[in-house]
């Protein structure tokens, strides 16, 4: 979780199964959320992402059309021969890619059985 007036530095561990409530304060004394980009958001470490997804063994979307940027391009940075999985339920027409159309819970389920094939 982070801070939602700070999410680079006000970043702490917090249980998975723990809901955030509205309430729930983070260190600076603001509303905790999710360490998560939303839609709309600005990704804080783009050339961190840039440089994780080029050296990727897999590249996995879950829940995203991909048609949202900067997010989107991320795809461009995969290598060409690295396997590609989108796990969503709209229709994902870039090349390349394994798509599941599902929900991300089935998805993964799916996407499991589709690494003991690689």
């Amino acid at each position: 979780v982070c801070s939602i007036e700070n999410r680079t530095t006000c970043v702490k561990e917090y249980p998975l199964t723990t809901p955030i409530k509205v309430g729930d304060k983070a260190e600076d004394g603001s509303q905790l959320r999710p360490y998560i980009v939303m839609f709309g958001e600005y990704i804080d470490s783009m050339n961190v992402a840039i440089d994780y997804v080029s050296k990727a063994d897999i590249f996995v979307v879950i829940g995203t059309s991909l048609k949202v940027y900067p997010a989107a391009g991320f795809i461009n940075y995969a290598h060409h021969e690295v396997p590609k999985f989108v796990i969503e339920m709209d229709q994902c027409t870039q090349l390349g890619f394994t798509h599941f159309k599902t929900t991300a819970t089935a998805g993964m389920k799916m996407l499991l059985e589709a690494f003991k094939e690689l």
